[in-house]
């Protein structure tokens, strides 16, 4: 959308670092996937009458480790993948075999935090924890390269 009524050229045209276009956009997404990613398991916690396990914390880092690995490398792949014909098809195609460490980090940390399986959810929340660093310091550094014409 950004690409289509010339926003991210302004954006672009602006004294603002490339790394902190970046940045900021990966924060304003993850403050919303976040907040939502709450409400959603309150909800299905609610509705399948299942119980905060004894780490409530390992829970919320987990949702916040998750949805900020998930969200740096969405962002910086839908600015590789803005500049093709065929965009918004390419992208899930591209994203979703990257993202299986964060999906699969994050489903054992949460069988952990719930207490529905005997795993070690702190290990996990520790790979969730490099992917997302990696990530958001790896997509600041190319985000520059990647929107440049």
């Amino acid at each position: 959308l950004e690409s289509e009524d010339g926003g991210l050229q302004g954006v672009l045209l602006s004294p603002a670092p490339k790394d902190a276009v970046f940045l900021g956009k990966t924060l304003s997404n993850f403050v919303l996937l976040y907040a939502v990613s709450f409400l959603v398991v309150a909800v299905f916690m609610l509705f399948f009458g299942m119980e905060l396990g004894s780490n409530p914390a390992m829970l919320a880092l987990a949702l916040a480790l998750g949805a900020l690995g998930f969200v740096a490398l969405g962002t910086l792949f839908a600015a590789m993948s803005s500049g093709t014909r065929m965009g918004e098809t390419l992208l899930p195609i591209l994203l979703l075999p990257v993202l299986a460490p964060v999906l699969i980090g994050a489903t054992r940390a949460f069988d952990d935090a719930l207490g529905s399986a005997a795993v070690d959810g702190w290990a996990w929340l520790g790979l969730l924890a490099v992917f997302a660093v990696v990530a958001t310091a790896g997509g600041a550094l190319a985000y520059g390269a990647l929107v440049e014409e």
